[in-house]
Parts: C-alpha cells; sequence; structure tokens
C-alpha cells in the first residue's frame, strides 16, 4: 500500500451500521451458501459451498489452500481462487493436492504438481491457484492420491494423470508419468472411483472392484502382484469405495463395511492385526451409508444419522474421547444427524444434515478454521462460511470533518450471516478502478472514512463472523471525489456574503453572512453533496434546499468552533444534476452562516 494511500485512507464505518451489522438477522432476500461437501487432506481441510466456491484452512507449503499463498497457512478458512461452481471435490490424504470437479464436468486442480499430478500439462511444482485439467470436459468424479490424480467420466470410463510409480494410472509400466490424462483401460462402466496412497479402484456397474497400482500389502484386493488391473476377491455387491494409505475399504449391498491391505498399527489398524489381500468385515453394523478412507483411519455415516471411526487413533482422530489405536469401529460423541463424514491424514469431520460442520482430531497446521492448532478430543462445531457482503454506498459523512482536501465518508452495506456478524469488520480502497486494492483498514464504532479528492476511487467492506470467517463484498461503483471551494464560480451568491482569510478554513478563506435571506446556490452533478462550515459561537441557523424543496434547517452554533465541519449531507441513488441553495435564517444574536466548501462525491 503506497504511503499516498495510507495517508489519504483511514477507513471506518459510521455509527449507525455497526449496530446493523451486529444483529444476527438474516434478510429473506439474502441467499446464505451452505456446505455442500467436506474434504479432509494433508493438514487441509476443505468445504465446497452451494454457492459454487470452495473455502479451505490449514497447510500451504506446496499452494494446497488454492489462494496464492506458498508456504503460508491459514487457521482461517480462505476462498479457493477462481473456481464458483464446483460441486465435489477431494484432497490427497497423503500428499498435498487437490482437486475440484465444477458444474461442466471439468476439472481444476492445485497443489503439489509432483510427475504432473495437477494435470494441467504445467511444469511448475507447486501450483497455488486452480488449474485446468486438460482434456476433461464430461468428468463426474475426481479422486486423488499421492502424486496422481483419477476422473469419472460420464461415459463410465476412468482417466488418470501424474506419476505412474507402482503402475497407480493403470497404464502400462513404459510410462513414468503422465502430466495429462491418460485413458484406464479396459474400465468402460465405473459408476465410482477411489484413489489411496499409491493405488486406485473403481466400482463397476456389476457391484465389482477393480483395482491397480501398489500391492505390496494386498490393497488391490487379491494375492496378485501390483502395477495391474485386479479384481477384488469376493465382493460382487459393493455400492461404495474408498482408498487410503495401503488399504481399501467397501461399502456392500447388505450395508456392512469390509477392508483389506496394509494393517500398519497391528490390532488398531483399518483391517485388523495383519496385512490382508482378502477382505474381512469390520464392526459387526450393518447400516453403513457412506464411507471415508484416511490415512490410517476410516470413518463410516450409519443410517441413524451417527459416525463410526477406526484405525489408528493416536492424535483423537477417531472421536471416542481416547487416543487408542483400534479396529474395532468407534461411535464418535456427540455427533447425530451426520449425512457425510471425510477422514483426513489425522482429523475427521462430519457433515450434519442443516449443514452443521462437526471436527475431531489433531490439526496442527490449523485446518479446522478455528485460528488455533488445538487438538479436538471430542467433536466440535466449526465454521468455514464467510458472510454475504453487499456492494456498498458511499456517501458524505456529516458530522465529521475535512482533513486537508480528504472528503469524510462513510460506507452502507449490509452484511449477512447465520452465525451473525461482528461488528467491528474492515474495509479497503481502490485508486485503480478495482483493479489493486489496498490494506485491510479496521471500522471501528463512530469513526468516519477519508479519501482523497483527487482521483477516481472504488470501496468495498470487508465483514467478519462470529467464527472469525472474513469476506470482502464487490467494489462499489466509481467514485470521483471533487471539493466545491466557496469561491468557485458554480457557487452563486444573493445578498451580503464577506470573506475572511484564516488558514483553519478549507482552501484558507471562508464566505459569511449575517443578514436573513443572504442566499447561496450551487448547481452539480453528484450522487452525494455535504455543506462544509464552522460550528462555533455567534453562529446561526440556515435552511438547506434541495431542489427548490426545504431539506433542512441546520443550527451552526457551539460554545466553541469546529472548521472544515461537514454539518448536512445529501446522497442520491445515482449520480445526478441537483440545486442546493443555502437561506441564512437570520438567527437573533447569533446570525452568522459560514461557507467553507461544497464536498462532492461524482
Amino acid at each position: 500500500m503506497s504511503s499516498f494511500l495510507r495517508r489519504s485512507l483511514t477507513l471506518a464505518l459510521a455509527a449507525q451500521m455497526i449496530a446493523a451489522l451486529a444483529a444476527p438477522a438474516v434478510s429473506s432476500a439474502v441467499v446464505l451458501p451452505t456446505v455442500r461437501q467436506l474434504s479432509a487432506g494433508y493438514g487441509t481441510l476443505c468445504m465446497v459451498l452451494t454457492n459454487g466456491r470452495i473455502r479451505c484452512a490449514g497447510s500451504s507449503d506446496d499452494g494446497e489452500l488454492g489462494n496464492g499463498s506458498i508456504g503460508d497457512g491459514s487457521e482461517r478458512a480462505v476462498t479457493v481462487s477462481g473456481i464458483t461452481n464446483a460441486v465435489a471435490m477431494d484432497s490427497s490424504r497423503i500428499s498435498t493436492h487437490s482437486c475440484a470437479l465444477l458444474a461442466d464436468g471439468t476439472i481444476k486442480c492445485w497443489g503439489l504438481n509432483y510427475a504432473g499430478a495437477i494435470g494441467s500439462g504445467t511444469g511448475d511444482i507447486q501450483v497455488s491457484v486452480p488449474e485446468t485439467v486438460v482434456g476433461i470436459s464430461t468428468a463426474t468424479a475426481v479422486a486423488t492420491g499421492t502424486g496422481f490424480s483419477c476422473a469419472l467420466m460420464a461415459d463410465h470410463d476412468v482417466r488418470c494423470w501424474g506419476s505412474n510409480q507402482w503402475g497407480k494410472l493403470g497404464v502400462t509400466s513404459a510410462i513414468s508419468e503422465a502430466p495429462t490424462p491418460v485413458a484406464v483401460p479396459i474400465i468402460t462402466d465405473a459408476t465410482a472411483i477411489a484413489a489411496g496412497d499409491e493405488h486406485a479402484c473403481a466400482l463397476r456397474s456389476t457391484g465389482t472392484i477393480t483395482c491397480w497400482g501398489r500391492n505390496d500389502y494386498g490393497q488391490l484386493g487379491n494375492a496378485g502382484p501390483g502395477g495391474e488391473q485386479s479384481t477384488v476377491t469376493g465382493i460382487s455387491d459393493a455400492i461404495a469405495i474408498a482408498a487410503g494409505s495401503g488399504y481399501t475399504c467397501a461399502i456392500r449391498a447388505d450395508h456392512t463395511v469390509w477392508c483389506w491391505g496394509f494393517a500398519e498399527s497391528g490390532p488398531g489398524s483399518v483391517v485388523g492385526g495383519s496385512n490382508t489381500s482378502t477382505p474381512v468385515q469390520v464392526g459387526a453394523f450393518a447400516d453403513a451409508v457412506k464411507l471415508s478412507a484416511g490415512h490410517s483411519h476410516a470413518c463410516a455415516t450409519r443410517s441413524g444419522g451417527s459416525v463410526v471411526c477406526w484405525g489408528r487413533g493416536m492424535e483423537y482422530q477417531l472421536g471416542n474421547g481416547g487416543s487408542s489405536n483400534t479396529s474395532t469401529p468407534q461411535t464418535v460423541t456427540g455427533v447425530d444427524g451426520a449425512a457425510t463424514v471425510t477422514a483426513g491424514a489425522y482429523d475427521s469431520c462430519a457433515l450434519i444434515v442443516g449443514g452443521q460442520v462437526d471436527c475431531w482430531g489433531a490439526q496442527p497446521n490449523g485446518q479446522f478454521g478455528d485460528g488455533t492448532t488445538t487438538t479436538l478430543a471430542s467433536a466440535a462445531t466449526v465454521d468455514f462460511i464467510a458472510p454475504v457482503v453487499s456492494a456498498p454506498v458511499v456517501r458524505i459523512a456529516s458530522g465529521r470533518t475535512m482533513d486537508g482536501s480528504m472528503i469524510p465518508v462513510t460506507l452502507a452495506y449490509t452484511a449477512a450471516d447465520a452465525s451473525g456478524v461482528s461488528p467491528d469488520g474492515q474495509a479497503q480502497a481502490s485508486m485503480d478502478n478495482g483493479v489493486s486494492w489496498g490494506a485491510d483498514t479496521a471500522i471501528t464504532n463512530g469513526q468516519g472514512s477519508w479519501i482523497d479528492s483527487t482521483g477516481t476511487w472504488r470501496m468495498r467492506a470487508i465483514a467478519v463472523d462470529l467464527y472469525g470467517n472474513k469476506e470482502a463484498g464487490p467494489g462499489s461503483a466509481a467514485i470521483r471525489p471533487a471539493l466545491t471551494q466557496q469561491t468557485s464560480t458554480a457557487v452563486v451568491y444573493g445578498g451580503t456574503w464577506r470573506s475572511e482569510s484564516n488558514f483553519g478554513y478549507s482552501g484558507g478563506s471562508v464566505k459569511y453572512a449575517t443578514a436573513a435571506g443572504a442566499s447561496a446556490t450551487y448547481r452539480v452533478s453528484a450522487r452525494s453533496v455535504g455543506f462544509v462550515t464552522t460550528r462555533g459561537p455567534g453562529r446561526g441557523k440556515v435552511r438547506i434546499y434541495v431542489d427548490g424543496i426545504l431539506a433542512a434547517t441546520v443550527d451552526t452554533y457551539a460554545a466553541s468552533a469546529t472548521r472544515q465541519l461537514v454539518i448536512w449531507q445529501k446522497t442520491w441513488a445515482a449520480v445526478g444534476t441537483h440545486t442546493v441553495k443555502l437561506v441564512v435564517a437570520g438567527t437573533a444574536g447569533r446570525p452568522r452562516v459560514d461557507l467553507d466548501a461544497f464536498a462532492v462525491l461524482r
């Protein structure tokens, strides 16, 4: 932010707006987004919202927040840049990249671009702003693994890109990597896909599961070698699949859960006591409806809305209040009415019917967005949804003084959020038509704002909700401030007016009249105009007419003098030509009225 801009801008909100912003009530005309989907990654948590935007918090070592930052994570949710029509996404629980499925069937990815996992063909290792995957236009799902990604297509084919180590792209080992998508051979009837650490799987229309990639722990579901497509043994009625670090799980038609692969934590692993290439049933429940595989733990939602988790629990990611590993599914304490669940590297979150999100586990990167890195041993509500903020109406601020050539203004805007909006917010200004916004400036109760009476400005308001989520609204209409001195030929005087010089007046001088009926008429093209005067001893009343109609009678008396005071303002919905006429009332004993200047916003 330039020194000029800092000098020209001290933005704050007038007191009458504070009360409106503090109220938690939401106008029925404002449509607030809700959470469509959760995606926990390796040190990140992202939420796809119903307005098509994505909000993420946590680590950004490789640009995985998608907001243009690298190496500077955030313990508060930030908006992923350039995505406004997302319908789903997936974040790697083992690596550090994410991909979003957009409403038009395209996919955008960001984060670590090892071996081309982003799919855009770029050679950049770290991609901090989402890039479009080449050649994908009819995708219906996306899955991310370690250094690779896959898409399910509308025609039920599967395409993958990135590293082909262990054959995890499903193609010949002669290809070491593919920076743009390649088709997985043979599969033409996939209905769902999942990507783990070094393997991927497709659920087929027959209820069978085909997996490919690394198989040293049996994660492909048979005892065969890795690097080639394999049909999972003994399952022909699967309805959902999930893949983690060296293991895979499925929900079968009877709503039981079966897993196979790596027994990382021995008896406390996802699959039980030892590696297995043969699916084994998890727990005794038979009402699983959703499934998610984290790094070394898995979670399922049950038909009644409860959530169970099992596997590694040392970071409290199982949600039962303890930190023990267990292959026996544990009911997550305090979670009810869950629609879906997401398991990350060492944390888990559930989306509750109605839009609430509850999370538990470790968050060393602040991925729960609560401004801390505190581990949650039991489920707690988190909120990534930022307020909905309108474009502000900028008007001259009455009751405030000029600051040299800078004109006081107020910002009138609305902000809505289901949790309520903090009375203290922020604002930004731009002198280049909103191309580059200045630094955030605090909005505090009862203070105004000043903008220099040169150049063209835009302003926008920033609201903060009660969970700490911050959102900037759209910019205002272009504003051209101006200061019309009392000596201007645009002001036409009637009656006797005298001049007085003093460095304390705007422009160094003022005109004043003491006789009743003396007038000053200003015809101006503006959206907002303010009358700049002096309040003090001996000053009297003045009637103000706008377009021939009495708009106000203002008393300029005060016990002590205040110069360059905007004592009255008028704002219109748009720029238009108007006539403002001041008529001295001739108040007995204190007849004097000063005209210092007119402040104008065009």
